[in-house]
């Protein structure tokens, strides 16, 4: 139970950097 709370949150900092780093993408594309 433990091992599994301390993986999800590992992975939503990973999720929210994976997030961030596409919209910036297709910002970055929108203005080009």
């Amino acid at each position: 139970m433990t091992t599994k709370l301390y993986l999800a949150a590992l992975s939503l900092p990973v999720l929210f950097v994976c997030y961030a780093a596409v919209r910036l993408d297709i910002l970055a594309a929108s203005l080009n």
